[in-house]
């Protein structure tokens, strides 16, 4: 049985977001979320919404589905803007 637990979610958001090179202020501003919302979203004290899910996996590269189950780490390849 699968269900969201939202202390390793928030480990592989924490980690992918390390790999992303990115900060917990850049991902709280791309969100348009708090820093402390952010931090409590990665620590495991609060899980995300779906919306909120759904922005992670797009600024991560990733999909939904890794960050809630970690099943199916897929790395989703950004779309060129210029075609």
């Amino acid at each position: 049985m699968l269900y969201y637990d939202v202390k390793e979610s928030g480990k592989r958001m924490k980690e992918l977001r390390r790999a992303c090179g990115l900060t917990q202020e850049t991902m709280s501003e791309a969100l348009g979320i708090s820093l402390d919302g952010y931090k409590q979203i990665e620590r495991g004290r609060n899980g995300a919404s779906i919306d909120t899910l759904l922005m992670i996996a797009e600024e991560l590269n990733t999909t939904v589905d890794y960050l809630i189950t970690g099943r199916n780490c897929v790395v989703v390849e950004a779309e060129n803007k210029d075609e």
